[in-house]
Parts: C-alpha cells; sequence; structure tokens
C-alpha cells in the first residue's frame, strides 16, 4: 500500500510514476537486482522442493528437513539487500 500511494503521490506531483532518481538508480544497478530477485526467487523454490519430499516421505522432518528449512530460509533472508 505504501509503495502504490507512493507511486501515486509522484505522478500527482511530477506527472509520471517514477521520478528520474528512481529510474537511474534501477538502471545503474539493473544486474545486480536482477541476480538478488533470480537468488530470492531459487532460494523459495528450493523450500517447496524441501517441503514436497518431506510430504512424500523422501526426507524425514524430523531427522534432517527441519534443519534443510531453516537453512534455505536463513539464506533467502540474507540475500534481500
Amino acid at each position: 500500500m505504501f509503495s502504490l500511494r507512493t507511486f501515486l503521490v509522484s505522478y500527482r506531483t511530477n506527472g509520471r510514476l517514477f521520478g528520474y532518481q528512481m529510474v537511474s538508480m534501477l538502471r545503474k544497478d539493473l544486474l545486480v537486482l536482477a541476480a538478488f530477485d533470480v537468488a530470492i526467487f531459487a532460494s523459495t523454490f528450493i523450500c517447496v522442493v524441501l517441503q514436497k519430499a518431506v510430504y512424500h516421505g523422501w526426507i524425514s522432518w524430523n531427522r534432517s528437513g527441519w534443519i534443510l528449512q531453516h537453512v534455505t530460509t536463513t539464506c533467502e533472508i540474507r540475500l534481500t539487500p
């Protein structure tokens, strides 16, 4: 909601949704931003695959499943800029 409000205020004051500063930041660090997005998506996908493996009984939640879940979730949190 805050982002939507920011875009609308920017549109009302400048006549466009994105200000020049925001576009220049996105353009400058586009590869870094894309790399972080891919990494976060991959870590989320890994968590889904892990939960499916636990559901099917391929991995025991009581032994190593919760440890793997914690490691992947922690990596996802640390990847966010």
